[in-house]
């Protein structure tokens, strides 16, 4: 129930404080608090018990009808000792609609909610009242502070009095501390600086939310001009919508955000517009990527409300500012590729409004999916990540593509990319490919060359239960880091442990193997 910096949406319900970077570093205050729900979760009484947490805010599932839900969560629970957590009940109907769902088998089941309305708790009926968050003392605010200002150093000695002073009119209140701090971390430190963003805190800051939007507009002001649209596009998406980075970057350009930098590409400010608004704790990282990149990214709730409030303040994209709906989101259907030569790829979503982008603007773009899959694409030379859905392209088209994208670093094939028994590989297919995916393509056998793809580092098969095995060739590759097998046959996963033994074998034990899911093939039952 503090505001969170990074990871996701279940990490909402305690006051962590997080590196810019994303790297969880402790829990600030709350011991306690911490103990007494360890106590009801693994205490008495044997019955199903219901935790109730209500606080500040900062402290689904695919479509089917309610009631089919609702049955399949009951019957995946009869019978098991279970552990629910569920976060920001806002609704009193929301907990008569849920508790059916939950059979109590008298083997010490909890459940564990979240609610910034103490009526709601109350309605749960638990053995203990609920536990009503506090406010972080001055020491513990001090601490936080601390840690989101200089995360791998102490506080200067000619800047404590005045942070000290900063991080006690925040009220204890842990987004308010991170949002300040934000500020704080980008600006310079100095006495002098640092007095003229405390003068501007409201001395009287409470938990009032439209106390907490105004802190968060101290924290817009003082965002760079080139960053305000980027940061007020978020409100756009849906609450807790986790937003692609690679569609995020592509809509900044669309809309003509981005500013041409020197010799970089457009690509390449946006992500440092991105992480400059994460750094200053305005916008949350979800998920990473394979080489520890964002991949995904949202914002607090609290601040999503002062994005909306302020386009509309604004006028910022008045005639399509109003949020869409998730599934709007849920399929990149929205690119289409010309031959003619410049401008070619144009925004489908709706409300984007200015010029699109070349294809050299494109090159590290996650996705580009046609809607003409495959033969007829010509891809951008300089390409570095790419998905292919049902594109149904034949196999030899994969090994012709690997050789016309020599600066491929991703690559991902899913849900019948590809049709046909066998992919052979060869000599100077892929050399820069890092990541490789593949799920639910129907491949049978796997023959690759003596020196396959060169830069490996991770290896990601999933639900291919034809497949019979990989490459031993695959374990010679150096760089190779993990291998993931799931929902495949046992002798993929047989065939993984055989290639991490061989590298145990010649000392080299970093490989890692991760699986899950795997059966036996119908061809080994036969």
């Amino acid at each position: 129930m503090a505001a969170k910096q990074v990871g996701d949406r279940s990490s909402r319900d305690s006051s962590r404080a997080h590196t810019p970077t994303g790297e969880e570093e402790t829990i600030v205050g709350f011991e306690e608090e911490l103990t007494m729900i360890k106590e009801q979760l693994t205490g008495v009484p044997k019955q199903l018990d219901v935790i109730s947490i209500v606080g500040m805010p900062g402290i689904e599932v695919d479509q089917m009808s309610v009631e089919k839900l609702a049955q399949r969560l009951y019957q995946r629970l009869k019978g098991r000792r279970y552990f629910i957590v569920m976060d920001d009940i806002w609704d009193r109907r929301v907990w008569f609609d849920l508790k059916t769902c939950f059979p109590n088998d008298n083997n010490g089941s909890r459940i564990m909610f979240t609610s910034r309305n103490e009526d709601v708790t109350l309605l749960a009926k638990s053995s203990r009242p609920p536990l009503s968050l506090r406010f972080l003392t001055d020491d513990e605010s001090w601490v936080l502070f601390q840690q989101k200002v200089f995360p791998r150093e102490t506080c200067p000695p000619q800047l404590t009095e005045i942070g000290k002073h900063i991080a006690n009119k925040c009220q204890g209140v842990p987004l308010v501390i991170v949002v300040v701090a934000g500020i704080l971390t980008n600006e310079k430190k100095s006495p002098d600086q640092w007095e003229k963003v405390g003068k501007t805190l409201n001395s009287q800051m409470t938990a009032d939310p439209q106390i907490w939007l105004n802190t968060l507009a101290l924290s817009y002001n003082h965002l760079p001009h080139h960053l305000k649209p980027c940061f007020l596009y978020f409100g756009l998406f849906p609450e807790d919508y986790q937003v692609p980075v690679w569609k995020l970057i592509w809509l900044w350009m669309a809309e003509g955000f981005i500013r041409e930098t020197g010799e970089k590409s457009l690509e390449d400010v946006a992500e440092e517009y991105l992480m400059e608004l994460i750094g200053r704790s305005l916008v949350l990282v979800s998920s990473r990527r394979y080489d520890g990149g964002v991949k995904a990214c949202g914002i607090h709730d609290l601040v999503r409300d002062f994005c909306i409030k302020q386009a509309e303040k604004e006028c910022f994209m008045q005639q399509n500012f109003c949020e869409l709906p998730v599934s709007y989101f849920s399929q990149p259907k929205d690119l289409f590729i010309e031959d003619s030569g410049s401008t070619l790829i144009t925004p489908r979503f709706g409300f984007a409004t200015q010029s699109g982008c070349t294809k050299s603007e494109l090159a590290d773009l996650d996705y580009l999916r046609s809607l003409i899959r495959l033969g007829g694409v010509r891809f951008p030379t300089n390409l570095k990540k790419l998905t292919l859905t049902e594109s149904e392209a034949e196999w030899n088209e994969i090994a012709t593509l690997g050789k016309s994208l020599p600066n491929l670093e991703a690559l991902q094939l899913l849900t019948f990319a590809c049709v046909g028994k066998c992919w052979k590989t060869s000599d100077g297919d892929f050399p820069q490919l890092r990541f490789l995916k593949l799920f639910a393509v129907p491949i049978e056998e796997w023959q690759v060359s003596s020196n396959p793809f060169p830069r490996l580092q991770r290896l990601v098969l999933v639900g291919c239960p034809e497949l019979q095995g990989i490459p031993s060739e695959i374990g010679e590759v150096p760089t190779l880091q993990m291998i993931e097998v799931r929902d495949c046959n046992t002798s993929v996963a047989n065939s993984a442990h055989k290639i991490k033994e061989e590298q145990v074998s010649m000392g080299n034990n970093w490989l890692q193997n991760v699986e899950s899911g795997n059966l036996e093939s119908p061809k080994q039952s036969v």
